[in-house]
């Protein structure tokens, strides 16, 4: 997709992250569920999902083959930029290593999340996706998520959109999922079909500083 996604990362602040995963209600009985997360930066929100599980299941007395092969199974997450990504891996690496659990076979993709088949089975989705507008989209990503995603087919949509839509597709019956947004969601009239989108399944709106937010 375009490079214009290599200019749209804002990453997110670890209190933040920590409320967030609070609201996800990622916190016990983990192992053998799975989470995604569809634009993981340098792995803001993996660090603390990694965190999260290896505690959980040595509490519940999972060996550390048993929560390598958990870790590889259960978590899922994508980045598109290069650098960015071989970041994320090293900092998880890093994470593991302080638990001496080593040689883990990520299920975290250097590709395009929206391009992904993935199988609606995930207990938890979480993430800050890319903020793009549609103006600095490139044709190519214009046509892609107009073709490809609902709530893009009218108006002007930002990129973010189809984020929430993939991300929504992707879950379980049961799945609970926790995204961050830009602030013009709820006042922007292109983004009036995914707020209609996503108002059966909604459940809690919280605000954050909006030192999140770009251009702000």
């Amino acid at each position: 997709m375009g490079k214009q996604k290599v200019n749209c990362k804002i990453f997110t602040p670890q209190d933040v992250v920590i409320n967030m995963m609070d609201i996800l209600g990622y916190k016990e009985n983990l192992y053998g569920r799975k989470i995604l997360e569809n634009s993981c930066g340098d792995g803001r929100f993996l660090i603390e999902i990694v965190k999260r599980y290896i505690k959980d299941c040595r509490l519940n007395g999972y060996n550390d083959d048993e929560i390598r092969n958990g870790l590889a199974r259960d978590i899922c997450a994508f980045e598109i930029d290069t650098d960015t990504f071989n970041e994320c891996i090293n900092n998880l690496n890093q994470l593991t290593k302080a638990y001496s659990i080593f040689d883990i076979n990520w299920s975290i993709f250097n590709s395009d999340a929206l391009k992904a088949k993935l199988p609606a089975d995930f207990s938890f989705v979480i993430g800050n996706p890319p903020y793009i507008t549609y103006s600095a989209l490139c044709a190519d990503d214009r046509d892609y998520i107009r073709k490809t995603f609902e709530v893009c087919k009218e108006g002007k949509p930002d990129y973010y959109y189809a984020f929430i839509e993939s991300a929504q597709k992707c879950l379980g019956d049961d799945g609970r999922m926790v995204y961050l947004l830009p602030s013009n969601f709820f006042k922007t009239r292109f983004a009036k079909k995914v707020r209609s989108y996503l108002l059966a399944s909604l459940t809690e709106i919280s605000y954050y500083y909006p030192r999140l937010l770009p251009g702000q």
